[in-house]
């Protein structure tokens, strides 16, 4: 029997805190990356509040969002060994979210994440304090930026258009950020949805420039 004391395992049926996790989501073109970079800016100060860099299986483009490169074989690699917090696929691209951010968690900061919807559930269930952001634009704004980004034909753009709207889960904490006026306003509201996720409130509002 050994005369030392044995490290404490957390628990994987205990919802990982105390820190929060923010998870912003939303329809492609609605404008998320160009807001968290504006928001980022606003809370700069704020040590605690951690913005997370994805992993995706394409070439980084930072005008659109600077994030970790993986080929396919290393996203299936890791989603094999289950070396994510959390990963989906859409579009045709495989997406991965480092486990580094249970540490920061346990140890009281905020998690910023850009993720998809379809993760949320699972979020809700793994992690003690959750706030899901939406960030939203009209369908006529969200067609023009869409178009304007010619990653797909109109016939595509229409369908996506006319998806039901997404049903979050009902113990879901969501707030909506609606995207239709500048960077600027639409940064700084995100950055004070974010402040007070985080028990900052009141804090973002002084760190506008």
């Amino acid at each position: 029997m050994s005369g030392g004391v044995d490290a404490e395992l957390p628990d994987a049926d205990v919802p990982i805190g105390p820190g929060a996790l923010v998870l912003v989501v939303g329809s492609s073109g609605a404008g998320k990356d160009t807001l968290l970079t504006a928001a980022a800016k606003y809370l700069a100060s704020e040590k605690t509040i951690l913005f997370a860099r994805r992993s995706i299986t394409r070439e980084c483009d930072p005008q659109l969002e600077v994030h970790h490169t993986l080929t396919v074989d290393a996203f299936h690699r890791a989603v094999c060994a289950g070396n994510y917090a959390f990963q989906w696929q859409a579009h045709g691209l495989g997406y991965l979210i480092g486990k580094s951010i249970e540490q920061d968690i346990r140890a009281g900061n905020t998690i910023v994440l850009n993720v998809s919807r379809s993760v949320v559930g699972e979020a809700i269930r793994r992690y003690e304090n959750v706030c899901v952001i939406e960030i939203h634009v009209p369908n006529n704004v969200l067609a023009k930026r869409l178009s304007a980004r010619g990653r797909e034909n109109a016939e595509e753009i229409e369908a996506r258009l006319n998806r039901a709207p997404f049903e979050f889960p009902p113990d879901a904490h969501v707030c909506r950020v609606e995207n239709t006026s500048t960077v600027e306003e639409g940064g700084h509201l995100l950055a004070k949805v974010i402040g007070q996720a985080a028990g900052l409130v009141g804090e973002a509002e002084s760190n506008r420039p």
